[in-house]
């Protein structure tokens, strides 16, 4: 039997200097002492604001999605309406403005699903995930200047088995939602959703009540 060991404990900063900041990005490193008294050192972290996305369905049960070339991975990808978080905007508001701007889309109803860290490593940033339903095309695009992007309709439960396959890739945290909204609609948690509920259990081969 394993000996019990205590739980972890958070690590002492000793210094830290700011090595590059602008408006995106702050790169910070760090000196730190471990609980069990060792010293790394430089421990480099990532400042980023919060991050939101949103999986967007309209009343035919597609998913509203967007593709954008991402210079990080050199190729066009597809995504959820997403953007960088405004610190005087309720996450909610950031989904809502981001899916109008990106896609022309805005929904009857956002319902807020757990989020998480983008990666606690060394990001201090965390990610907020919608799942909005009713969504339906209500007016123009509105693109920041450097963006150049493209709507795509799918059919929701064919897109999630594709995604589930290994055909489509995604940004992690993009992916991380579309499986957290399928959870959330298979659970019976939309109940205007009960439509796509049932379709989407078929695809998956499973039964619901």
């Amino acid at each position: 039997m394993a000996a019990e060991r205590p739980d972890p404990q958070p690590w002492r900063t000793l210094e830290s200097r700011t090595v590059y900041s602008d408006r995106w990005i702050t790169l910070r490193s760090d000196t730190v002492e471990t609980a069990r008294g060792g010293v790394v050192s430089p421990f480099h972290v990532l400042e980023f604001r919060d991050w939101v996305a949103t999986v967007a369905i309209t009343p035919a049960d597609e998913i509203v999605l967007v593709r954008e070339y991402r210079h990080g991975a050199g190729t066009v990808i597809h995504g959820l309406p997403a953007g960088v978080a405004d610190a005087a905007e309720p996450p909610a508001e950031t989904a809502r403005r981001e899916l109008a701007e990106e896609t022309g889309y805005t929904a009857a109803a956002l319902i807020q699903l757990p989020g998480m860290y983008a990666n606690a490593a060394n990001q201090t940033n965390r990610a907020w995930h919608f799942l909005a339903h009713g969504a339906r095309l209500a007016g123009a695009t509105n693109f920041d200047p450097n963006e150049d992007i493209a709507t795509e309709l799918a059919d929701f439960p064919d897109f999630y088995r594709r995604l589930r396959e290994g055909e489509i890739w995604m940004t992690g945290l993009h992916m991380a939602a579309v499986h957290q909204a399928a959870g959330h609609i298979l659970a019976g948690a939309v109940p205007e959703l009960a439509g796509l509920r049932a379709r989407l259990a078929a695809s998956l081969g499973l039964g619901v009540g």
